[in-house]
């Protein structure tokens, strides 16, 4: 019972964090996905995420990033606005 709350409990904290970011983020189970159109809204956007990584001293893990227009995500293929089993 333990992982299954704090798995809840990482994911609420994740969205009063980033919540306001909706407009490119999306927070799944601790995990934060961007949606950008061009290199300057990745950019611009990264720098807002991060800023917001520091207010909140969250740790990002290095190793579990990646980019790219969709992502494999507990067996799911994830984009934007929805996802495929």
């Amino acid at each position: 019972m333990g992982v299954q709350l704090a798995s809840g409990v990482l994911t609420h904290i994740a969205r009063l964090i980033f919540g306001d970011l909706g407009d490119f983020v999306i927070t799944m189970q601790g995990n934060l996905l961007m949606e950008d159109n061009t290199l300057e809204e990745l950019f611009d956007n990264t720098k807002v995420v991060l800023a917001r990584v520091i207010q909140y001293s969250v740790k990002l893990s290095y190793k579990r990033r990646s980019l790219g227009s969709e992502i494999l995500f507990f067996r799911y293929m994830v984009r934007y606005g929805n996802f495929l089993s």
